[in-house]
């Protein structure tokens, strides 16, 4: 297409995901690919330094987001035989890091 358009959208809530995913389909006929990349590293601390809501608010989005994200566009890609993902990783999810526990467990 000749265009491009600019959504907005909270990888962390269910139905921003949603809204977001109807807007794209309204100015396009399908996504053909997605690319999860929204994620926060987080605080620098050791994990027993680290509180729930820390740890909580990394997986949120690094993780759940990339889970919504693929359960509001994998279905139109099935349905038009068609689409690919790329997940944004890091080697911190291999290599794991002694003060980002919940960033290398999100990733």
């Amino acid at each position: 297409p000749d265009s491009a358009v600019s959504i907005a959208v909270d990888v962390t809530d269910p139905d921003s995901v949603e809204a977001a995913t109807a807007s794209t389909l309204g100015h396009f006929a399908g996504v053909d690919i997605l690319v999860n990349n929204a994620g926060i590293a987080g605080v620098s601390k050791k994990l027993w330094e680290c509180g729930p809501d820390e740890w909580q608010e990394v997986l949120q989005i690094d993780l759940f987001g990339v889970f919504l994200s693929c359960r509001a566009i994998v279905p139109q890609m099935v349905e038009r035989g068609y689409g690919r993902i790329v997940n944004i990783a890091s080697i911190a999810g291999k290599e794991g890091n002694p003060n980002a526990s919940h960033y290398s467990a999100a990733k």
